[in-house]
């Protein structure tokens, strides 16, 4: 064992030796390091820097003292000169649930130097794909997985604080600063690939929060256990109190209540209870007229924002909260104290009585899929249905009301999809079908009703496609197909129910010489259309 390694702080360099095995030293050897959005990013900091002393209650300052030791014990920060610090954020302590805090730096204003970098993230979408029915989940929790990580070069010296007179900065990557989702996920990512490869699970990872998937209930435990020692050869430390070692097929991952038995999924009764407590008080607070900021509001849509995957009508249910969001940030700002317009309470009441219920959502992947092939024309819209195990096509089509004509090409195609939904729900719901694919030549309708959202001309058309979808418990998706594939819809959207119907003349002479044939007299015909002197009706 190499000695004096630290027990948390940057922790992962002394191990670059296993590192090395999957070719990924270079990214620890990195560390995280300031990436400065201009050459003058640093002037304007050193040009701010003020003093930040902590200010707290007693218990506070004795708990954020507490804290400190803890991080100087475990490598994550040390103490420097003051004159050594180049910026200096704001510490703070928050209250946590269970009565205890969490020590906060502000790095906001350091944030706004630093170039901030995208990256994609696994996701409760990637998570539900994973999950097949009856199969069972371990999870592997990694202990301060962010300190793990060296801060290298120039940025410690603006990761600085105060504490009683003394000056601290980080040596390990801490919470606050924006560069650390993107740096730990780059670090994190080969060892994932490397379990993956090693010992062939489905696995994968939220951040610190590792999930690992197997169908058989003891091989999972015991591939588990392999996986957690291998992560400490590399050097992380892992909680044996966070970790979940058993395999189960219920369980709970990142405030969802997931079951793999019926393959569905809620939000978890404690994150519940805070969101409808959240909410109420939101809505008392505009029922009274009292002053609210907005970044308040932007907080609480924010947090349902993340039940977007449980919530197909999630976006049609937060237009109005944004708009006011929005229009109250352009005029005044994200801190200003505000009035909140009532117009959003709908929307709101709607939010609380739809998590009050906490509807399981089904995750299953559809076995039995309709595909509706739908189009609309200026006078009407048609569609073909085929049914799972049926090669004949059912048709329906209609016509256009004189409003109707007169809507927007993208409104007619977003309608006719509702309709056409509308007309096979039944043969749907009677053909035991759990998803259906809707074949369009539209792509803003195919846009809209994958992503569950729309524009605010098109969103009552596309909500009501999506709410016919969930009350009936199927799965709706849809693809783009080109136009000149939709023959038969668009034969269909074209053909009119109305009026009476005429061969062309040129048709009909051409096809009477070719047959070397004359008419005598017109069927089923009316003075207006009839082809021969001689007809009836």
């Amino acid at each position: 064992m190499i000695p004096n390694i630290p027990q948390i702080g940057g922790r992962l360099i002394y191990f670059l030796q296993k590192w090395k095995e999957i070719n990924s030293e270079a990214l620890i050897l990195q560390g995280v390091q300031a990436i400065w959005k201009s050459k003058q990013s640093k002037q304007r900091l050193e040009s701010m820097i003020t003093q930040q002393p902590f200010r707290g209650s007693q218990i506070e300052t004795n708990r954020m003292e507490s804290i400190i030791n803890q991080e100087l014990e475990a490598g994550v920060i040390e103490e420097i000169k003051l004159n050594q610090a180049k910026w200096i954020n704001r510490c703070f302590l928050i209250g946590k649930p269970d009565g205890s805090f969490r020590k906060i730096v502000d790095c906001r204003k350091l944030n706004e130097e630093l170039v901030s970098q995208h990256f994609k993230m696994e996701n409760i979408q990637e998570l539900q794909d994973l999950l097949t029915k009856d199969c069972y989940t371990t999870s592997i929790d990694i202990t301060q997985a962010f300190h793990h990580v060296s801060v290298i070069g120039e940025l410690k010296q603006y990761l600085s604080f105060q504490f009683k007179q003394k000056t601290y900065q980080y040596i390990a990557m801490p919470f606050g600063i924006s560069l650390a989702p993107r740096t730990f996920h780059k670090i994190l990512r080969p060892v994932i690939e490397s379990i993956r490869c090693k010992w062939n699970v489905r696995i994968l990872s939220y951040v610190d929060d590792i999930i690992i998937i197997g169908k058989d209930k003891q091989v999972l435990e015991n591939k588990t256990q392999e996986i957690s020692n291998y992560m400490r050869t590399l050097g992380w430390v892992i909680s044996e109190k966070k970790s979940r070692i058993t395999a189960m097929q219920e369980f709970e991952f990142l405030g969802w209540n997931f079951n793999s038995l019926n393959q569905q999924m809620k939000i978890t009764e404690e994150k519940k209870n805070k969101l409808i407590r959240h909410i109420s008080k939101i809505i008392q607070t505009i029922r009274q007229q009292e002053m609210v900021t907005v970044r308040e509001l932007a907080r609480l849509r924010g947090k349902l924002n993340f039940l977007r995957v449980v919530t197909p009508q999630a976006s049609f249910y937060l237009m109005e909260i944004s708009k006011v969001i929005n229009q109250e940030i352009n005029k005044y700002g994200w801190d200003r104290n505000r009035i909140i317009p009532k117009t959003i309470l709908k929307e709101l009441e709607w939010w609380r009585q739809t998590i009050s219920i906490n509807k399981p959502f089904n995750f299953i992947i559809p076995d039995r899929e309709a595909v509706i092939t739908t189009d609309a024309s200026k006078i009407g819209w048609g569609a073909t249905q085929i049914l799972p195990n049926q090669r004949e096509s059912v048709k329906e089509s209609g016509n256009w009301n004189k409003t109707e004509m007169n809507m927007s090409s993208n409104l007619r195609e977003t309608t006719a999809v509702y309709l056409s939904l509308k007309k096979f729900n039944n043969q749907i719901l009677q053909n035991r079908v759990n998803g259906v694919l809707i074949n369009t030549d539209s792509s803003t309708t195919s846009y809209n009703i994958n992503r569950r959202r729309s524009a605010t001309s098109l969103a009552n058309a596309t909500q009501m496609i999506i709410a016919l979808a969930e009350n009936n418990q199927y799965k709706i998706r849809a693809k783009h197909i080109p136009e000149k594939t939709n023959t038969e819809a668009d034969s269909l959207s074209r053909l009119s129910r109305c009026g009476d119907y005429a061969l062309k003349q040129e048709i009909l002479d051409n096809a009477m010489k070719e047959m070397n044939k004359q008419i005598t007299i017109d069927a089923f015909a009316n003075r207006k259309n009839r082809k021969t002197q001689r007809f009836y009706s």
